[in-house]
């Protein structure tokens, strides 16, 4: 490790690799079977990270029933796209009726995330994937 994504009161840490930098952030909410969970969506010159917020976690420490966090290398994303909004009753507390980011993985799985101007993270996500990883990190 070399270094950490900082932690404030409300979002949790993300260990970084050594070489690794933070290229975008943005607060999110990850959608986990019925249910959002928030924190933030963090991509680095590595990977793409979801870190819950400090509530989610100690809601997953105590209760063993959520997976809050989720990583992945960025050879391993296929494609980040629209994920169209759902309005269906089942699904009214994950957040599906809103439109979000879809991380598609090469083993056909997938994420979605619910983030503010979800077309210009999906431009951020895309570029961070795309490049060499020496542009400057944005926000």
């Amino acid at each position: 490790m070399a270094d950490e994504l900082p932690a404030g009161l409300w979002h949790g840490e993300l260990p970084l690799n050594e070489g690794e930098r933070v290229l975008y952030s943005t607060r999110a909410n990850r959608t986990a079977g019925r249910r959002a969970i928030g924190g933030r969506l963090v991509v680095t010159n590595q990977r793409i990270a979801f870190v819950p917020n400090r509530v989610e976690q100690h809601i997953s420490a105590e209760s063993g029933l959520l997976e809050g966090s989720w990583v992945t290398d960025h050879d391993n994303v296929d494609d980040v796209r629209v994920s169209p909004r759902q309005i269906k009753v089942s699904t009214i507390f994950s957040g599906e009726w809103r439109t979000g980011v879809w991380v598609e993985l090469r083993s056909g799985a997938g994420q979605r995330f619910l983030v503010p101007r979800a077309t210009q993270a999906i431009a951020e996500i895309r570029d961070a994937l795309s490049g060499p990883g020496d542009r400057e990190p944005s926000s």
